[in-house]
């Protein structure tokens, strides 16, 4: 089963398929409601995705910028995760920033942490 929500100008692209395991939320996300946005996804995970994961789940969020309301939603959307580590499962976050980003870069050394689930950085060259 497949979630997703085609970006806006203020929301990312999320996209999530419970078959595969591959996650991502991608682009912007300063959309002041963030629940509004990321409490179906949380729903999605706990309700559809955690009771029967896939072999191995792999999120990828690549942010161009968040706000601090997005930022308590992603710490929810890693905990999920860890209840899928906490079952025997692989998972592991790819968090992609612009390599001259530091403040994306710093939010992900944040964030690993804040979760017990293995977080990569991944940093890229503007094209």
């Amino acid at each position: 089963m497949k979630y997703e929500v085609e970006p806006t100008e203020m929301t990312p692209k999320v996209s999530l398929d419970s078959e595969t395991g591959v996650l991502e939320i991608s682009g912007k996300s300063f959309w002041e409601n963030a629940d509004s946005l990321y409490e179906p996804v949380l729903n999605w995970l706990e309700e559809v995705y955690l009771p029967k994961p896939a072999a191995q789940t792999r999120l990828t969020v690549q942010l161009d910028y968040f706000n601090t309301a997005t930022a308590k939603a992603l710490l929810g959307v890693f905990k999920k995760l860890e209840k899928i580590e906490a079952k025997g499962g692989s998972t592991q976050i790819i968090w992609r920033f612009n390599e001259l980003d530091e403040d994306l870069e710093d939010s992900g050394l944040d964030y690993q942490e804040l979760t017990s689930v293995k977080i990569v950085l991944e940093p890229f060259k503007e094209d």
